[in-house]
């Protein structure tokens, strides 16, 4: 058995083999490959991302956020669920999407901890701003402390999702270039274009995942229907269209509800997987820009931006 297939064997080996583990036999692959894409993803998965603006939006949990009170003649109150309804809507969004950007490794020994779940305690601005929200008050108590609770599971899933990532990306590559379970130094003929666009469908772009906080690229799938249906556009116009949309809703999303903001989310990966689809369907790309549209119109005054952008995507992708 090769190198390549052993490695397949490996990921899909849950159970023996640890995701930090299998990311270094990866790296092994990703130095052969000229593309550059799967190396960087699997260097920050072993190193952990040193920037907010790269940790992708599957490293983005939502946990609740619990205060402690306290009264008179030291009466306590622990462990109450607050509400962040009264807060300013990007301070709302940090507190409510927390980025997780520790490497591998460091999350599977948190799997190893005694405790069930992991807190972020909050500095003392927030907890003001929470003292002067009336959804969080009790009566004759002040509320001292603010946490983010993240439950353990949180972070199995999270290493799942590397995982699964990963074994969809190598598979894909298989499916695309049998010669890699025969040949070794098949890897470092694949052009780089062709394992760019894998890596961003498979791993970028997997399925539910694609977000507005995440690099939109463009698919191999993508890629196809501009050659089959002859569109005048060429991929990276739509590309750029794409990155200027996630941008415009970004930061739409900031004056928006939190149930807003996420309806707006997603709509944008709807409009985004199909426009992946190698035959995008008007309908479906009309619907959800329309979904886009009226999110735009709750924003005052109204962002004419975000209406913009989908109008150029739908017409590119349909004319």
């Amino acid at each position: 058995m090769g190198f390549f297939a052993q490695l397949v064997e490996r990921v899909a080996d849950e159970e023996s083999h640890p995701i930090s583990s299998c990311l270094l036999q990866a790296k092994i692959l990703a130095s052969k490959l000229r593309g550059r894409k799967f190396r960087q993803w699997v260097d920050q998965e072993l190193d952990g991302y040193s920037s907010p603006e790269d940790i992708p939006d599957y490293r983005w949990i939502s946990p609740p956020l619990y205060g402690d009170f306290a009264g008179h003649f030291g009466s306590q109150m622990r462990n109450v669920r607050l509400s962040t309804d009264g807060l300013p809507s990007e301070i709302r969004l940090k507190v409510e999407t927390i980025r997780l950007p520790q490497n591998v490794g460091t999350l599977e020994g948190m799997l190893s901890s005694p405790t069930d779940y992991f807190e972020r305690q909050w500095e003392i601005s927030l907890v003001e701003l929470l003292r002067r929200s009336s959804g969080v008050r009790i009566d004759g108590m002040i509320l001292n402390s603010a946490t983010s609770c993240i439950p353990k599971s949180s972070i199995r899933g999270l290493l799942h999702s590397i995982r699964k990532r990963l074994l969809d990306f190598l598979i894909e590559l298989s499916e695309h270039f049998p010669e890699l379970d025969q040949k070794e130094d098949a890897a470092g003929v694949i052009p780089p274009d062709d394992s760019n666009r894998i890596f961003d469908r498979i791993v970028i772009h997997a399925g539910h995942d694609i977000s507005v906080n995440g690099d939109l690229g463009v698919s191999g799938s993508m890629q196809s229907s501009f050659n089959g249906n002859g569109l005048s556009v060429v991929p990276t116009a739509i590309e750029s269209m794409l990155n200027e949309l996630k941008t415009a809703v970004n930061q739409m999303c900031a004056h928006l509800s939190h149930e807003e903001a996420a309806n707006a989310r997603q709509d944008l990966n709807a409009l985004t997987q199909e426009i992946f689809n190698p035959s995008p369907r008007k309908r479906w790309l009309e619907l959800t820009a329309t979904g886009l549209k009226d999110s735009a119109r709750i924003v005052s005054p109204a962002d004419d931006r975000v209406p913009a952008l989908v109008e150029k995507l739908v017409t590119s992708c349909t004319t």
